[in-house]
């Protein structure tokens, strides 16, 4: 154990380098509060990596992506009461995927930023509203950025209604 470690930031400069850990046993645990992840990383591999780390304050993802199994199976032994700030800057990830994954293991949230383009369930405003009425009662920040292309040569949906 690192008992001076209170800050933690990981970056990699190659989009195919991966984080994989096995799921923290036996009180393997670090005192880190704030992580920075800057490279991709799934919301799987988040959770195995968060299992180390009880005692997060802060935890920043700039590049998160899809998942690549089931991430139910991760979370039901992991709560991270101290955390109370998160960013999440999800690429590939789903809106279900991300209600899973923060329902699961933040109750105790105070701030919450999403940052999230081409997935227009994201844009859903009662649908964020009972999540944070029902998982969020102490959340006193939340922040969604939604970015959309104009030319949308990918063919995306546009959300063409009026915000609600």
């Amino acid at each position: 154990m690192l008992p001076k470690w209170k800050y933690y930031r990981i970056f990699s400069s190659n989009n195919h380098h991966s984080i994989t850990l096995p799921m923290a046993m036996n009180n393997q645990f670090t005192p880190i509060e704030y992580l920075v992840i800057d490279h991709f990383c799934s919301l799987n591999k988040l959770a195995s990596l968060t299992s180390y780390t009880p005692q997060f304050r802060c935890l920043i993802l700039h590049k998160g992506k899809s998942n690549d199994s089931n991430i139910m199976v991760l979370l039901s032994s992991i709560t991270l009461a101290n955390l109370k700030w998160i960013y999440l800057n999800l690429s590939q990830t789903t809106f279900n995927e991300l209600e899973i994954f923060i329902t699961k293991i933040f109750p105790n949230l105070k701030s919450l930023s999403i940052i999230k383009s081409e997935d227009i369930t994201f844009l859903d405003a009662h649908r964020w509203e009972q999540l944070i009425l029902n998982y969020f009662p102490q959340l006193e920040k939340f922040y969604l950025i939604y970015d959309d292309y104009v030319d949308n040569e990918q063919k995306y949906p546009i959300y063409t209604r009026r915000p609600n």
